[in-house]
């Protein structure tokens, strides 16, 4: 025999709809410690290692995610619809369900849209962006942080328009598209100059000049090097390590250039900086300052002032 179905006021469709938002805001607190503090990085990186803190969301639970986001949106309800969006969105990139993904980030950013909260749209499409990044949906992670980077001018607030810049910038890298990379810290290096940001152009100057030396763009990398090298000896707070490292990339850049005398004089200048502070990497420049005109320059060495892998970035 047919259960009779029942009929609900508006009021209590919506009263149902945020008690079951409620029971999946609990579970994706179970599933991704959501809302208690948890870095995201963090979470992906612990996710990789299949720790116990980071679970997928269950397939049966997806579409209903999304269809109780989108009945909300839709009956006045996006301020809860942007709530479970934060409180998912830790745990929707472990899925790998790129489609999935796409439809959830879509509801949430319109219910931010919808409540006219820009800090709601911006941390929800930082979201989408890093969990796009992370299962290798470039595309939909660069078209999300264009936008934020649109929504953080608009607010014209420095610090975090440089930040974002900066993320920006190191996203292309990652991309391996470095000519955006060139063109957004070539932006960041601007940006801090408008506002006389002495310690943010040093830390874009070097950004950019690392990122052109990865191009094969040496002779370009060498004006950003030289600024930024003088902007280091100006700025007591800049450390002698900081300032060796800066020295290192310009030898570098020049030696690139086949201007093996430039370069000499820039180990140089890092070899008195590191001399009696960084044995290893004073003996690392000193490596550099052996090589024959026609060689080629040694690999940098574990330990040493301007490593392998993650540069020393002027503070």
């Amino acid at each position: 025999m047919q259960r009779p179905s029942i009929a609900l006021s508006p009021a209590e469709e919506r009263a149902l709809a945020l008690r079951i938002g409620q029971h999946l805001h609990a579970a994706a607190q179970e599933m991704g410690m959501a809302d208690r503090g948890v870095d995201r990085r963090a979470l992906a990186e612990s996710a990789g290692r299949h720790d116990e803190a980071a679970v997928a969301p269950p397939r049966s639970l997806r579409q209903p995610v999304v269809g109780l986001m989108r009945w909300e949106l839709g009956h006045g309800l996006a301020e809860d619809v942007v709530r479970l969006a934060r409180a998912w969105w830790p745990v929707v990139g472990m899925a790998a369900d790129l489609a999935w993904m796409k439809e959830f980030a879509a509801v949430g950013e319109r219910a931010a849209i919808e409540i006219r909260d820009p800090a709601a749209l911006t941390e929800l499409l930082t979201m989408a962006a890093e969990s796009a990044e992370r299962t290798g949906d470039w595309l939909m992670a660069e078209a999300r942080w264009v936008r934020v980077l649109s929504l953080v001018r608009a607010q014209k607030n420095h610090e975090v328009v440089c930040a974002t810049l900066a993320t920006l910038g190191d996203f292309y890298r990652r991309w391996g598209r470095l000519h955006r990379a060139m063109d957004v810290l070539s932006d960041l290096v601007a940006t801090c100059d408008r506002v006389h940001d002495n310690r943010g152009v040093l830390a874009a100057l070097h950004d950019l000049a690392v990122v052109l030396l990865d191009a094969g763009r040496a002779a370009a990398a060498v004006p950003p090097l030289v600024r930024a090298v003088a902007l280091a000896v100006e700025d007591d707070t800049v450390e002698d390590r900081a300032r060796a490292e800066l020295l290192i990339l310009l030898g570098r850049a020049h030696w690139m250039s086949d201007k093996a005398r430039a370069a000499r004089e820039a180990f140089s200048g890092a070899l008195a900086l590191l001399v009696d502070a960084d044995a290893d990497g004073a003996d690392y420049v000193r490596s550099l300052l052996a090589t024959p005109d026609a060689g080629s320059l040694p690999v940098r060495i574990s330990g040493s002032a301007g490593q392998g892998g993650r540069r020393t970035r002027p503070p």
